[in-house]
């Protein structure tokens, strides 16, 4: 808590999600030591003014909130999405959505399998690249072969002519 206020009070400019996370870091240092409960307390309800006072809590309930309803995220809630949907919109407008939302899927579903083609294609395509590189070391590896029999022959003549 210390280091904190010292942070704080010594000009310390961080932002808020570092605020969150060293608020977080010592509500842990604190449940970790063998504090008196008065100290735990009052470094609790400390550590609330200050989290209020900046608005820490609010922004990240409110960011947990617009993940919910946000369709793409990991943390959305079918359950409260289609429930705002049903509060919110009329029966015309409840249609509307359902037929953007089927354009989209068949939108989605031509892509995934348009992809899907493209990469099978290039995996036939590389696996052909290396059928014919194969193909071309086995033709090198045979004229190497030959070329070291050339050379040990070489080799040999020269040896007998200098004799």
């Amino acid at each position: 808590m210390k280091e904190l206020n010292t942070a704080v009070i010594g000009g310390v400019d961080c932002g808020k999600r570092t605020l969150l996370s060293i608020l977080k870091t010592n509500e842990l240092d604190d449940e970790n030591e063998d504090n008196d409960e008065d100290e735990k307390g009052s470094d609790n309800k400390v550590m609330e003014l200050f989290a209020n006072f900046y608005g820490l809590e609010k922004e990240e309930d409110e960011l947990n909130k617009k993940q919910e309803e946000t369709i793409d995220s990991i943390k959305f809630n079918s359950n409260n999405y289609v429930k705002k949907l049903l509060l919110s919109k009329g029966l015309r407008d409840l249609l509307n959505h359902d037929d953007q939302m089927v354009q989209q899927i068949k939108s989605l579903d031509g892509d995934m399998q348009r992809l899907v083609y493209e990469n099978y294609n290039k995996f036939i395509s590389v696996s052909e690249t290396i059928k014919l590189i194969k193909n071309n070391v086995e033709i090198m590896e045979s004229d190497m072969n030959t070329l070291k029999e050339k050379m040990e022959q070489v080799t040999k003549n020269s040896a007998s002519l200098e004799l």
